[in-house]
């Protein structure tokens, strides 16, 4: 199961926007709707002399509309009928739909569905055949219908398929509203047959931007939905870069129409603008890189600053555990510099004796569990550090996968706790000593005072008891100097 992509601030706009474009393909169409009941002609072909919608066209984009509110709330449970029976049947109706509509101007047949819902007028500008809808919007609604179907249930598995079918359905769409702008028929009418309206082309350039931003973090829109810099000039610069071009072209065309300048000065004049609007697009652009360069610099020296003062050590290598990176930490806990240590093997740190441990805790480490250690470095004068290491995976610059090692020097802590330990035994010695050792003698000698003769100093017997005395006395002064060298060891620690 694939996991769940954080959606950042742009994806989440471009959603919204789809949902905005769906919305306004289904108010269109619902106005269009209402042009031919009402008989309301501004609603139907917006001016007198341009090719009116279909009701045939109108009633598929309101089907797509809703098609597309749907899929912006995929994210949400459906019930089983609407997801496996109402979408595929109205997306089945629009392809249809479009299909036949082509077939009858193919084999110049006429099946009766094109003004089953309602009668056209009679010489409709740009019609060849009443209540038919162009070849060009048959085309797009059948392109349209197809990428719906893998939108909604192959996205994940073909986006740029979807996303390019979209793509040219918005291209002919295009072609048709650019050709209403600057008032060239052959643009919107092909061959004498019916022409794309122009609210038509409209709502397909709006159904092709509902479509690319549903999916923003799919196949060609994802790296225009990024967060690095270059997504966001894209983001700015193409629809300012768009609209400046197709405003200068139209600006171009009227001025010749009312005589502000002659064809060749205006081609002239033409090319002078669109050469100072490339300069300031560029000049913007590469002013917005140079200062996100200028930053990310700042913030690179800012971390490098950080990572070179931090007091704990750390390291970075890479999966064969050679050294890629250090920070100061680590140079002066194994008193080697960094150009000693770059590009050799970190086993080079380890004793001889520890370094088959090294492989397992590379394979563990990749394998992505983090570990806790303790480990024994060799300094370069021989001498050894203990060292806490925390260590974990991490992707490097170029997308493989390291090991970041963050090192902490415990030598001193771990000398003070020996010491200490051997403290708390000297004096677990003391008090044994003091409670068995120094008793036993002592009692020795209490038991032979009172076996000595006083009355007879002469007697054989005291003689014997002197020895004994004497050795009791030199165990006392052992067992005494004993607890006197522990003691200053203790005060020494």
């Amino acid at each position: 199961m694939l996991d769940k992509q954080i959606e950042t601030s742009p994806i989440r706009n471009f959603r919204k926007l789809s949902l905005l474009f769906s919305i306004s393909i289904v108010f269109l169409s619902i106005m269009v709707l209402l042009g031919w009941l009402l008989n309301i002609s501004v609603l139907k072909s917006i001016s007198p002399n341009w090719v009116s919608m279909k009701v045939n066209t109108a009633l598929c984009f309101l089907l797509m509309g809703i098609s597309l509110i749907l899929i912006n709330h995929d994210k949400t449970p459906q019930p089983d009928i609407l997801r496996k029976i109402f979408f595929p049947t109205i997306i089945g109706i629009v392809i249809f739909t479009g299909v036949i509509s082509l077939i009858q101007y193919i084999f110049n047949l006429n099946f009766g569905i094109d003004e089953i819902i309602y009668k056209d007028d009679i010489n409709l500008i740009g019609t060849s055949n009443p209540g038919r809808m162009a070849p060009s919007t048959a085309i797009c609604f059948i392109l349209f219908g197809v990428s719906f179907l893998f939108i909604k249930y192959q996205k994940k598995w073909n986006p740029v398929f979807f996303q390019s079918l979209s793509l040219v359905s918005g291209t002919f769409s295009f072609i048709g509203l650019m050709s209403y702008l600057f008032e060239t028929e052959k643009g919107y009418g092909v061959m004498g047959f019916t022409g794309m309206a122009f609210h038509t082309s409209c709502c397909f350039i709006l159904m092709t931007l509902a479509i690319l931003f549903s999916c923003p973090d799919l196949g060609m829109m994802k790296p225009i939905s990024g967060t690095s810099s270059a997504s966001k000039t894209f983001r700015v610069l193409f629809p300012i870069g768009i609209s400046l071009l197709i405003g200068l072209g139209w600006f171009h065309l009227k001025a010749e129409q009312y005589g502000v300048f002659e064809r060749n000065y205006g081609d002239v004049f033409q090319v002078i603008i669109l050469i100072f609007v490339a300069g300031i697009i560029f000049w913007i652009s590469t002013h917005s890189l140079s200062k996100k360069e200028e930053l990310i610099a700042e913030n690179e020296q800012r971390y490098r600053t950080l990572f070179n003062v931090s007091p704990v050590g750390i390291m970075l290598t890479n999966e064969k555990g050679i050294i890629i990176e250090i920070n100061n930490a680590i140079s002066k806990m194994v008193q080697y510099s960094r150009l000693e240590l770059i590009h050799n093997d970190v086993r080079m740190l380890i004793p001889l004796e520890n370094r088959n441990n090294v492989d397992e805790n590379i394979k563990r480490i990749l394998g992505g569990e983090t570990l806790y250690h303790t480990s024994v470095n060799k300094r370069k004068d021989g001498t050894f550090c203990t060292v806490e290491l925390t260590e974990t995976s991490f992707t490097l610059p170029d997308k493989s996968i390291g090991i970041l090692t963050v090192a902490n020097d415990i030598t001193e802590r771990k000398k003070a706790e020996d010491e200490l330990k051997e403290s708390v035994q000297n004096l677990s010695d003391i008090a044994f000593m003091q409670s068995h050792q120094v008793r036993a003698p002592i009692a020795q000698i209490l038991g032979l005072i009172n076996l000595f003769k006083f009355e007879e100093p002469n007697d054989p017997v005291n003689a014997e008891i002197l020895t004994h005395l004497k050795k009791s006395a030199n165990s006392f002064d052992k067992i005494i100097y004993k607890i006197t060298e522990k003691t200053n060891v203790i005060e020494r620690q």
